[in-house]
């Protein structure tokens, strides 16, 4: 029974800590988080538009949270109309279109595109007015020139309208409107409409959202402080990142990093609510393209920080054809104009893509090749996930309906595993200097007590040589052959050398391990000049 509990155990603790479970345990709290995310942003269940009117009577709208206007809303097609125009003239015909979503539908004829102009027009059936405080509406994505009028009055409108290419301007960004009914019962909410620069979208996109204007206030200023503080994080990490790199230019990973940072941060302000055309005097165009090339260059500087991590060269053929396909189409989205941008959108998809599965890819071969640490693939596998999961989730909002605009707990993740992954990087760089430190410290002192040991040892036999060799010379000079007497003095002068290079050598030692001695003793001023040219010759 032991035997099988603990080998249950041992089985337990090997799967957990299998990287492969532990990235799909990451995954899915990922996922999770993500679902409670949009769970507690998501609307309560609440009525839906129908024939064009919504029938609110009854709707506490003090205590609950804001509700986005979906449903049927009636759209007049190429017409733009005022609440003035609808009461005292005879509209063209209408129909009822479903919002949010394209609106290609409401014309008649087979199109191919969602260029054109209209009006949508919702009744909205209340109470009357709230108590100390107006009605408020959140407009996210209107495409792409919009004007907003409730009851009759003009409230707010972006870009200018038009009924033909020429005549209109588009800006999109989101925007809130407020209006305090005096004794109505009923809000009449007309949006004309002009689009004539995306071909695949048109209209109301996004959800239109109603209630009270302190829920609406809260809830907007919550996900506009969200994107501030989340693209001031990553601006901020792109600053010392650049710091790090002037320091060490060597590290080109780190040039790497400050480009994710910096796109990140510029991807976060382009898009949701826009915060970049608050403080910057953009075009709509220009916007677009800023978003778009933030999007290319973000997996781009991560295939190549990829790459350098892993210890791979940039200059394989793979990533030269990217590169310069990537520059290309950098230079077409830079002078193309803004309706051509659209239509090749499915490059944007193809280069936004395929390096997220490529750096996967890198990963995995990684791995199982086993050239680097565990935990250092892991970081990195799971800032890629959180990568990943932030494109995919990017780009399916193109196709489904999400109750929130901005997501940052995936790219903070993402942040927060390649700063471990540096940090863990910083610290073991720094043990093994502290081991190579601490290792050539003790090959110098063994170096000096190498020397030193040779040097007594070499003292004793070298002094014995030079009396012989000083006594020979003194003694039988008389019976030397000149040519053994100048041999002798030459023993003389070399021992006597190599007698003061031991000397210097045990001093050394001494002097290292502080215990040299000074002896002060008298000197004659004649042997002064011959010792300083002897110390420094000229």
């Amino acid at each position: 029974m032991h035997r099988t509990i603990r080998f249950l155990k041992l089985k337990g603790s090997s799967i957990i800590g299998n990287p492969v479970v532990l990235l799909l345990l990451f995954s899915l709290f990922l996922f999770g988080a993500r679902a409670v995310w949009y769970v507690h942003y998501s609307p309560p269940e609440h009525p839906r538009a129908i024939g064009g009117v919504l029938d609110l009577r009854g709707w506490d709208f003090q205590n609950s949270k804001m509700i986005p206007l979906d449903g049927q809303w009636e759209f007049y097609p190429d017409q733009l109309l005022t609440g003035r125009r609808l009461n005292e003239e005879q509209p063209g015909k209408s129909q009822y279109l479903q919002v949010p979503g394209d609106w290609r539908s409401a014309w008649i004829s087979e199109r191919n595109h969602s260029y054109g102009f209209g009006t949508y027009r919702l009744r909205i059936l209340i109470d009357g007015p709230l108590d100390r405080q107006p009605y408020e509406f959140w407009f996210s994505d209107i495409y792409s020139s919009s004007q907003v009028e409730v009851n009759g009055n003009v409230m707010a409108g972006l870009g200018q309208l038009g009924v033909n290419r020429q005549q209109y301007e588009p800006q999109v960004r989101s925007f809130t409107v407020s209006y305090t009914p005096e004794q109505e019962r009923e809000i009449e909410l007309l949006v004309q409409v002009a689009n004539f620069d995306r071909p695949t979208k048109g209209g109301i996109t996004s959800a239109i959202r109603f209630g009270s204007q302190a829920r609406i206030d809260t809830e907007r200023w919550n996900s506009i402080g969200m994107q501030l503080v989340g693209s001031t994080v990553f601006l901020l990490h792109s600053i010392y990142t650049l710091i790090l790199y002037a320091f060490n230019s060597r590290q080109k990973s780190i040039l790497a990093s400050f480009g994710m940072m910096i796109c990140v941060g510029i991807s976060i302000l382009s898009s949701s609510d826009r915060l970049i055309t608050v403080w910057l005097p953009l075009t709509d165009s220009i916007r677009v393209k800023v978003l778009l090339l933030s999007y290319l260059y973000l997996t781009y500087f991560m295939v190549m920080l990829t790459i350098h991590l892993l210890n791979r060269s940039t200059r394989s053929w793979l990533f030269r054809i990217y590169s310069a396909s990537l520059l290309l189409y950098t230079l077409f989205l830079c002078a193309a104009p803004y309706r051509a941008v659209y239509h090749v959108i499915f490059l944007i998809n193809l280069f936004y893509l395929l390096p997220i599965a490529a750096v996967f890819v890198l990963f995995a071969l990684q791995v199982i090749r086993q050239r680097r640490r565990p935990g250092d693939d892991l970081l990195l596998f799971m800032a890629a996930i959180c990568v990943a999961s932030s494109v995919l989730w990017g780009a399916l909002k193109s196709y489904i309906s999400v109750p929130v605009d901005y997501y940052p707990i995936d790219m903070i993740l993402a942040l927060i595993a390649f700063s471990s992954y540096w940090f863990r990087r910083y610290f073991r760089n720094a043990e093994e200097n502290a081991r190579l430190t601490e290792r050539l410290t003790l090959d110098d002192r063994r170096k000096d007590e190498f020397l030193a040991h040779t040097a007594h040892e070499l003292r004793t036999p070298l002094h014995g040589l030079i009396n012989i060799a000083r006594t020979v010379l003194n003694e039988e000079s008389g019976s030397l052959r000149p040519r053994n007497a100048e041999g002798m003095r030459l023993l003389l002068t070399i021992g006597s050398r190599m007698s003061q290079l031991i000397n210097d050598l045990l001093d050394a030692a001494r002097l290292k391990e502080k215990r040299l001695s000074w002896t002060p003793a008298s000197c004659p001023c004649s042997r002064l000049p011959p010792l300083f040219f002897r110390c420094w010759p000229i």
